[in-house]
Formats: C-alpha cells, sequence, structure tokens
C-alpha cells in the first residue's frame, strides 16, 4: 500500500498477515526523498517493533504494553531514550510524555504502535492516526470519515463504545479481545455469542434467566391489547396486536417476550427479537441491559440482524 503524505514522505508498506504464533512477523519500509530505503520496521512476536536504521546506535526498539502502545524505547544496545509513556484509552499522551521517535520524520508509531498504526503530526495540522480505512482524531476520539460498514459501531464517526477491551485497528468496526482479528471473523464471533441462536439447553436458560421482564413484558401486551403466543422454535413469547405501549418502532422485547403493534410478525423478525432476549440474558436477565443498549443501540441491533430487524434499505418482504 503506497500513500503520500502531507510531510513530504512516502510511506511505503509491505503487510504481511501475522498470525496469533507471531511466527510470521510484518515490516514497513521508509524510502528517502531519492529513493533509497532509509529505514526498515519489524514486527516481532509480542508486539516489539524494531526500526532498523544500519547501525546499532540509530536503531530503535520500541516496547508495548498490554493494551499494544509504545511506552518504551531503547537503542540497539537497550539503552533507554526518554521517560516511560502512558496514554489515555482514546489514545493522548498522559502529562508530559512525548511521541515515541521510532520511524523517520512527523510519523511514529505510539499508541496501538504495536499493530503499526502511526501517528502522523506536523506543525498546524491536527495529530491523526492512520486507523485502516480511516483516520482517527485521538483529540475528538473519533474517526474523520464515515464508516464504510453499516452498524460497525455505535454511529458513522464513533471509535469504539469500550476503548479498554475493544479497538478498531482497520477502521470497518469495533472488535473485542484480539484487536488483529479481522473485523469480519469478529462480527461473527460476537453475532453468535452475543446475538446468534443458542443450542436448545442455552435458550431454556435464557428464558430462565430472563423471567421477571419476561413476564412483566407479557402483562403489558395484554393490558394494552396483544394477544400472545409461544414460539416453540425460537422460545419467545410472541405478543402481537397492541393498541399502545410498544414503542415508537414496530415493537420491542423484553426479556424473551416480544411486544408488537402489527397483527404478525414472520420469523426473520422473531429471529431478531430472539437475539435480543440472548443479549437481555447475558447482561442477567435484569435492568442492565436496556441500560447498556441505550447508550449503544446501533451497536446490538447489528449483532441481532439488521436486514432481520427490518433496519435495511430496501426494506426485506414482512416488513
Amino acid at each position: 500500500m503506497d500513500s503520500s503524505r502531507a510531510s513530504g514522505y512516502l510511506l511505503i508498506e509491505h503487510l504481511q498477515n501475522l498470525p496469533l504464533s507471531g511466527s510470521a512477523p510484518s515490516s514497513a519500509e521508509k524510502p528517502a526523498p531519492a529513493g533509497t530505503v532509509t529505514e526498515r520496521t519489524i514486527s516481532l512476536p509480542g508486539g516489539v517493533l524494531v526500526t532498523k536504521r544500519g547501525t546499532t546506535a540509530s536503531d530503535v526498539w520500541s516496547y508495548p504494553n498490554i493494551h499494544g502502545d509504545i511506552v518504551a524505547t531503547t537503542n540497539g544496545s537497550g539503552i533507554k531514550a526518554g521517560a516511560t509513556r502512558g496514554y489515555d484509552p482514546f489514545g493522548n499522551l498522559f502529562g508530559t510524555s512525548t511521541t515515541p521517535d521510532n520511524s523517520a520524520g512527523p510519523f511514529d508509531y505510539g499508541w496501538h504502535g504495536s499493530a503499526q498504526r502511526p501517528l502522523e503530526y506536523s506543525s498546524g495540522f491536527t495529530p491523526l492516526i492512520e486507523m485502516g480505512a480511516r483516520q482517527y482524531s485521538s483529540l475528538l476520539g473519533r474517526f474523520l470519515e464515515v464508516d464504510p460498514i453499516l452498524g460497525g459501531n455505535a454511529n458513522d464517526y464513533a471509535y469504539v463504545s469500550d476503548p479498554v477491551g475493544m479497538s478498531d485497528l482497520d477502521g470497518l468496526c469495533g472488535v473485542w479481545g484480539n484487536p488483529r482479528t479481522k473485523c469480519g471473523k469478529r462480527r461473527k464471533g460476537q453475532r453468535g455469542f452475543l446475538g446468534g441462536a443458542f443450542s436448545k439447553g442455552g435458550r431454556a436458560a435464557r428464558v430462565g434467566i430472563t423471567a421477571a421482564p419476561t413476564s412483566l413484558g407479557t402483562t403489558w401486551a395484554r393490558m394494552n391489547g396483544g394477544s400472545c403466543r409461544w414460539n416453540g422454535t425460537r422460545w419467545m413469547n410472541v405478543c402481537t396486536g397492541m393498541s399502545r405501549g410498544y414503542g415508537p418502532q414496530r415493537g420491542f422485547t423484553m426479556g424473551s417476550t416480544y411486544l408488537g403493534g402489527r397483527g404478525k410478525a414472520d420469523d426473520r423478525l422473531i429471529r431478531h427479537e430472539a437475539k435480543h432476549a440472548n443479549q437481555w440474558a447475558w447482561f442477567g436477565g435484569g435492568a442492565v441491559f436496556p441500560l447498556v443498549y441505550a447508550v449503544s443501540p446501533r451497536t446490538w441491533e447489528s449483532q441481532a440482524g439488521l436486514s432481520d430487524g427490518c433496519y435495511q434499505k430496501p426494506s426485506r418482504d414482512g416488513c
């Protein structure tokens, strides 16, 4: 991937997949204006970066913390340069800490540096981190471009809702845990775990965990003119035909009860709502999930399936 920079440097990255075993280091080469390579950055197992500049004294070893942020640098002889650095959850340096000098020019690796997400900074420019498909501002805690994947994060410009436990290194979607996991694979895992279909035993456990809000939802639906039936495939109590009290949308799920105003809810919609029931159960079946949902509704709707829930345009049949 070649990309020109405002500072006049040209970065040429030779990208390689780095498996969890760390057996295949990645590297990036930066040439001088004359076209000769002046340095090479190598990613080692464990996240350490080595910037090779030709001599032991000029080489830079960059050491990350458990989050993958570069907190200390040394030369090739192991002599430390400067103080140990710290970052807040959104990538801003603590106190008087300075950006590590581990790449030529105003283009260095700091926050998420072990993943080779460089910070570009120059006089008169807002410091920006190159996060794959988009640019990220740690000052704002937001991306500068629209998320190219619908439902990738809480909204079009937001970074992840939990910057300690999650990351979005490719600028496409937030992922839990290992930041090197590809977006599509991790999101499939999220849908399978929080949003996916439980086993039969898991669905039975979910109904038990959500018994209190399920009962409350059923009572509320009947008080407002709804009729309820048990869906044995999805293990959901489906209440439809309500005259009021089902919210501004087509309906909502409370525990393992779906409450709706329409006369019929097709299987895809109930599949979507059953995934919301799974989310209720994951957060203990009490009042926690509604609060978490209110903070980032797009995340939870995406995990439950936007098409099934009739959130995508054009709408599918049955919406």
